[in-house]
């Protein structure tokens, strides 16, 4: 019950302000939300913990780093409105 009610509430922040009216709403918000969160926590490991990543110096890090963290953040931005509107028309 506890992580329920964790993971809902960080669903409901992430989502921010698509909030569900219904139970399929509710559905949606777990459906849609834990899967996409899960896939951007992923993407994001996998990017900016690669070993030739690691390897570069401090200036060439950065270079390259900034953005990928800029595209990872435009790429989780639609995916969460995605999803936002998925949840409101539920």
């Amino acid at each position: 019950m506890l992580a329920i009610a964790f993971f809902g509430g960080a669903l409901l922040y992430l989502y921010y302000p698509a909030k569900p009216h219904s139970v399929l709403g509710w559905l949606a918000l777990f459906a849609v939300g834990l899967p996409t969160w899960a896939f951007l926590e992923w993407l994001g490991d996998v990017v900016l913990n690669n070993k030739r990543f690691n390897r570069l110096s401090s200036a060439s890090r950065i270079a390259l780093g900034v953005p990928a963290v800029l595209v990872l953040t435009c790429l989780g931005g639609a995916l969460i409105v995605l999803g936002g509107l998925i949840i409101k028309r539920l």
